[in-house]
């Protein structure tokens, strides 16, 4: 079988496009996470293929979530934004792409944008439904410490004090 080349923009005579921006970052970051599943996690049944197809359906939902999240912010729909996300967090997160998803969540322009518009009442339940769905130690502690830096914005220092006291215990804890 023959590959098929597509010649790129240089060699069509055309400027490179300029794509920069959150949605590439959270593109790029879904492509390289690497794909090696362990053998006690769920999909571990499913062969390789279908293992593969089922990530990918997952990258290409939540790239387009999270690009409809970020709309939503910025045409000031707040919690269609919130709801764009949780799509995201509600869908069955393959392993490979746990990280990628907490990060999006945690510390990006999505979280930047709730933080600036003192939304916490929207972050905070947001951050815990993905703390019910996340099982990698890292990614517990980086929503843990999320969560405490919201409670410390929104004035709640008892509170953000438990939080970070919670994300120090997780980060001890083993695998």
């Amino acid at each position: 079988m023959r590959a098929i080349h597509l010649p790129s923009d240089a060699e069509r005579g055309r400027p490179a496009r300029n794509i920069a921006g959150p949605a590439l970052a959270f593109f790029l970051l879904l492509s390289f996470v690497p794909g090696a599943l362990s053998a006690n996690n769920p999909y571990s049944a499913v062969t390789g293929q279908n293992q593969a197809l089922n990530a990918e359906e997952f990258r290409i939902k939540a790239m387009y979530q999270y690009d409809l999240a970020k709309f939503y912010l910025e045409n000031g729909e707040t919690e269609k934004a919130v709801d764009a996300i949780r799509q995201i967090i509600q869908s069955r997160i393959p392993p490979q792409y746990e990280e990628t998803v907490t990060k999006s969540v945690c510390e990006s322009y999505f979280a930047d944008k709730l933080k600036d518009l003192r939304r916490f009442d929207l972050a905070q339940p947001l951050l815990d439904d993905l703390l019910k769905v996340v099982t990698q130690i890292p990614n517990r502690v980086t929503i843990l410490k999320s969560k405490s830096k919201l409670y410390y914005l929104a004035d709640d220092n008892d509170k953000a004090i438990e939080f970070w006291k919670r994300a120090e215990a997780e980060a001890r804890r083993k695998k």
